[in-house]
């Protein structure tokens, strides 16, 4: 079975809660991002200032390209250095298949999107909130590169939040120094690899801003406006052509930048709409509820192999026994009645996957 983190630690789930402590699995990608939009609100004391350095951060890029001539000057330079983030350490959210890390923005990704954000000055538009809908029309950009941008931006606030939960809940710590600062940070005994504890209220598990079919949850609570992006959007699209079903990115920048006052509308009813919070409690797009619901009917069920190991003579015979036990449980003990939320809706395939891991 996957570990959860206060089982590595030792704790209680309870403990972990009352400290604000998103209790996400140590070997397992998680699919919740930090949202910047919720850093606003946030009640966690080391991270009161974080929205606030966020927008400093990219203030500081808004300035840097106002003041820009050309993409070969000094200030873009600068801006494009503003804009490079290495992949966040110690730290085991995103969407990243290849491990517990994101993927970061590399000086690649980071020359396309100081372009654009260019662009984007170019249009009259110098509110940075802007690079947090830069999800919306930048290829290679999604929720995981947003998430891993705020998490560097506000990594002190994060370290200072773990560092005091583990003196708190009396966790094992490793020493580590980042930008010149020291931090004792909680670490698995035995272990000298620390881990950055993160708080669920600044967690969110949709896309803040992914593509053209994130437009009407930005535009949620304003349906003039909804409509008239739409509309836009249907329009240009139409003239561009009738072959492909899917608006790209770039074919979306492309349309915004040429209606900038739409795209500022869009900043505006984003900063206005209040951040919604995923609730972990009821946990409906099931990121978490596998786990205990997978522990119970192994109890339950537990399931005998008869083998002493795992041979290549005997691992297709344990395998397809695994699945046959798998497909009893769902069929005849009642597992299949956890494949749909409290809402009568189907969860996503992630959520088969887990089970059947568990």
């Amino acid at each position: 079975m996957p570990k959860k983190i206060n089982e590595m630690f030792g704790v209680t789930e309870e403990a972990l809660e009352n400290e604000g402590v998103f209790n996400g699995f140590i070997d397992i990608d998680s699919k919740f991002h930090v949202d910047p939009h919720l850093l606003e609100a946030t009640k966690i004391f080391e991270l009161e200032n974080s929205y606030q350095r966020f927008k400093e951060h990219f203030t500081k890029i808004i300035y840097l390209l106002q003041a820009t001539k050309s993409f070969e000057d000094r200030l873009f330079r600068a801006a494009h250095k503003e804009l490079i983030f290495p992949e966040p350490p110690f730290v085991s959210l995103g969407y990243s298949p290849e491990g517990s890390s994101g993927r970061g923005i590399g000086p690649g990704i980071a020359m396309n999107l100081t372009k654009t954000a260019w662009e984007i000055v170019q249009a009259g538009i110098t509110d940075p909130v802007i690079f947090e809908l830069v999800g919306l029309i930048e290829e290679n950009i999604g929720a995981d590169r947003i998430s891993d941008m705020t998490i560097c931006i506000i990594f002190s606030d994060l370290l200072a939040y773990s560092e005091r939960v583990a003196k708190n809940l009396n966790l094992n710590t490793v020493y580590v120094e980042v930008s010149g600062k020291e931090f004792w940070l909680p670490a698995v005994l035995g272990s000298s690899s620390p881990t950055v504890l993160i708080p669920y209220e600044i967690l969110n598990d949709l896309p803040i801003a992914n593509g053209a079919g994130d437009i009407d949850r930005v535009c949620a609570y304003n349906e003039e406006l909804r409509n008239r992006v739409n509309d836009i959007i249907g329009d240009s699209w139409q003239n561009e052509t009738k072959k492909k079903k899917r608006i790209t990115k770039r074919e979306l920048k492309n349309i915004l930048l040429n209606h900038p006052e739409v795209l500022q509308n869009l900043v505006e009813q984003y900063k206005n709409n209040p951040a919604e919070k995923y609730d972990f409690e009821k946990d409906p797009s099931g990121q978490l509820i596998w786990y205990s619901i997978a522990k119970e009917y192994v109890n339950l069920f537990p399931l005998l192999l008869d083998v002493d190991k795992v041979t290549p003579e005997n691992i297709l015979q344990v395998v397809i026994k695994i699945c046959n036990n798998f497909k009893v449980l769902i069929e005849a003990n009642g597992l299949a009645v956890h494949l749909w939320n409290d809402s009568k809706g189907l969860r996503n395939e992630r959520f088969a996957h887990c089970f059947f891991l568990a």
